[in-house]
């Protein structure tokens, strides 16, 4: 379920049925890191940053080297004002990503 929701937000971008698999996705394993973040990307992308920052944050404290946790969490920093960690962030994951992938999202 995890995977099908992320694959929409990376897809359509925020969509009311990407936020409603991963919130069951959630429900089904609330201790994932991997759907903790995913779920926390959608709410980045609805605009909701408190909420996307608790969740990135769980996920980033348990995959500290996840080049997608780090990207997210450096993302909702910046817009929380944290610029300057959110940027380190951001290059510390597009330096773990030789496929080019963080470019797409």
């Amino acid at each position: 379920m995890n995977h099908y929701g992320y694959s929409l937000l990376l897809i359509e971008g925020y969509s009311d049925e990407a936020m409603s698999i991963l919130k069951r996705a959630r429900e089904l394993d609330p201790e994932d890191p991997a759907i903790a973040d995913s779920l926390g990307w959608a709410y980045y992308l609805k605009g909701d940053n408190e909420i996307a920052l608790e969740l990135i944050s769980e996920a980033y404290a348990a995959l500290p080297e996840d080049m997608e946790v780090l990207y997210h969490m450096g993302k909702v920093l910046i817009l929380t004002g944290e610029e300057e960690e959110g940027k380190r962030l951001i290059e510390q994951a597009r330096a773990l990503d030789k496929e080019g992938r963080l470019d797409e999202e």
